[in-house]
């Protein structure tokens, strides 16, 4: 009972939504019927003393309407060039490593790998690039890191989730599919993608401000389902991959984290450099 006081009338009046939180006078008649308090399984909504769904099922003759905000993917970058990480010689790179089921994650040192030019992924060690686009405003901004933990055999994967300013982020083991991500984020107007050899093998489109998407849930769920599938079957070893990624971006949550400017030292909350 005190779960539900909390995400009810508790809420409202915090925020002063004086119409809200109960059934009363005076309420807006929303509410949701259920016969079990411990299961909780709904079996009604009312939206406005109207019944709007029942045992799951929309009842509206028309699907409700969706405010579409103006596109927020608005990128300018320069691929593969913006890419490209230049090795400083003798030096040693930070690397991100992924903490499985934690969005939390711990700094390494190790030795880049090179082809003579830029450093490039390093599939065999389990080194995969980073790459995040600030996609809002088309600064141009674009953040290169390294990644240990998704365990990618080919691919990339690229999302416009990425916390807390939803830029774009890609982990890749080669920069066309990086590129070839980005590229299927701008043409959905944002989401989550799945890209190996130059196409795209699963994805989720996110056209409301690149994070919300206007399907029906049990169509969401299925791509989602397929878009982590397909991670897998890419080699990728975590449990739920693309969550995974939308957390690296996440700047002041420990260890080393990559934005469209830098990588962050999230311990000591300051700008750092790939090369140690």
């Amino acid at each position: 009972m005190t779960a539900l006081q909390i995400a009810t009338i508790s809420t409202a009046r915090h925020y002063r939504l004086r119409n809200f939180g109960a059934i009363a006078p005076r309420y807006f008649a929303d509410f949701i019927v259920f016969d079990d308090l411990k299961k909780l399984v709904v079996r009604q909504t009312y939206k406005k003393g109207i019944l709007a769904a029942e045992e799951g099922k929309y009842l509206a003759s028309q699907r409700a309407l969706v405010p579409r905000p103006r596109s927020t993917m608005n990128l300018h970058f320069k691929a593969p060039e913006d890419f490209k990480a230049r090795l400083n010689r003798g030096a040693r790179m930070r690397v991100i490593e992924v903490v499985p089921n934690q969005i939390v994650t711990r700094q390494t040192i190790e030795t880049p790998r090179s082809k003579g030019g830029p450093v490039v992924p390093d599939v065999e060690r389990d080194i995969l690039k980073l790459v995040v686009v600030e996609r809002h405003h088309a600064t141009g901004n674009v953040g290169v890191g390294f990644v240990r933990g998704f365990k990618l055999k080919s691919g990339a994967l690229g999302s416009t989730v990425a916390h807390d300013a939803h830029n774009v982020v890609v982990v890749g083991t080669n920069d066309t599919d990086i590129a070839r991500a980005i590229v299927e984020l701008v043409k959905m107007q944002g989401g989550q993608v799945a890209i190996q050899n130059g196409k795209a093998r699963a994805e989720l489109a996110l056209p409301i401000a690149g994070l919300v998407s206007d399907r029906p849930l049990k169509e969401v769920i299925e791509r989602i389902a397929a878009l982590n599938a397909t991670a897998r079957a890419m080699g990728c070893a975590l449990e739920a991959s693309f969550m995974t990624l939308s957390f690296l971006s996440l700047s002041p949550i420990p260890e080393l984290k990559l934005t469209d400017q830098s990588l962050i030292d999230a311990v000591h909350m300051w700008p750092t450099k790939l090369f140690a």
